[in-house]
C-alpha cells in the first residue's frame, strides 16, 4: 500500500541519495570558486608572463608600435617646417658662426668684396708747414687707404719750422671723416677728430725733422 505525505519539500528530510547530491554540488562549486580565483579581474587586472593574442587595435592603440625614439622618422609636417626653417633668408636667432655652413666663406667673400680705394698720396689738406716727406727710418710717405668702412693713414711727414704738442698737421677729405676720435701711433703719438678730421701731433715738438705716424679708424 502506497503512503502519500502533503509535505513540502523543504521540510522533507535527507535520504542518502540526496544526501550525496548536495555534496557533490557543494564540492563543484569550491572548483569553481578554485578556477575563478586564477582569473584576472576586470577592474586593474595584473598580468604575469607573456601575455598573447591581444593587439594594439582591440585597445584602441592602432597608430601605436613598439619603435625606439631614435629610429623614429620624422613626420611630413614636421620636415616640411625645417624645410621652410632653414630656407629663411634673415635668421634672426642665435647659432655659433662655425655651425652654419659656408660661413666663413661667405663672410670673407664679402670682405673681399669691400670697395678698396688702394693707397693714396693726394687729396689731403696741409696745414702751414706741414707736408709728405719723403722715406725714412723705414717709413714710407705719407699714404691712406679706405677699405669698405675702415681706414688707415701710415707714413712720414714733416714741418719746416718748429711744431708742438697738439699742432694739426694736415685734415683728411671730407667723407674719410672717423665716427669718433681716435688715438693713433708712430714715432710720436698723434690723433685725428671726428668733427673736422683734422689729424694733430699729441706729443713732442721738434723742428724740420721727419718723423712717422699711423692712425687706423673706422669711418661715419
Amino acid at each position: 500500500m502506497i503512503s502519500w505525505q502533503n509535505t513540502p519539500s523543504t521540510a522533507t528530510p535527507l535520504n542518502a541519495a540526496n544526501l550525496d547530491a548536495a555534496f557533490a554540488e557543494k564540492a563543484d562549486d569550491a572548483a569553481t570558486a578554485a578556477s575563478l580565483a586564477l582569473k584576472a579581474p576586470l577592474a586593474s587586472p595584473t598580468f604575469t608572463g607573456t601575455v598573447a593574442g591581444v593587439s594594439a587595435t582591440m585597445v584602441g592603440l592602432g597608430n601605436v608600435d613598439n619603435t625606439a625614439d631614435a629610429s623614429k622618422p620624422v613626420s611630413t609636417a614636421q620636415a616640411a617646417a625645417d624645410t621652410v626653417s632653414k630656407a629663411r633668408a634673415n635668421h634672426t636667432g642665435t647659432q655659433l658662426a662655425a655651425t652654419v655652413s659656408d660661413f666663413n666663406a661667405a663672410v670673407d667673400a664679402r670682405i673681399s668684396a669691400a670697395t678698396d680705394s688702394g693707397w693714396i698720396t693726394t687729396g689731403l689738406s696741409w696745414a702751414t708747414g706741414w707736408s709728405a716727406a719723403t722715406a725714412v727710418n723705414g717709413w714710407q710717405s705719407l699714404k691712406y687707404r679706405k677699405i669698405g668702412n675702415q681706414m688707415w693713414v701710415n707714413g712720414v711727414v714733416q714741418k719746416s719750422s718748429s711744431w708742438t704738442t697738439n699742432e694739426t698737421m694736415f685734415t683728411m677729405p671730407s667723407g674719410l671723416v672717423p665716427a669718433s676720435d681716435y688715438t693713433g701711433g708712430g714715432d710720436f703719438t698723434t690723433d685725428i677728430l671726428s668733427g673736422s678730421g683734422s689729424v694733430r701731433v699729441r706729443s713732442g715738438s721738434g723742428s724740420g725733422s721727419a718723423f712717422g705716424i699711423d692712425l687706423r679708424y673706422v669711418l661715419l
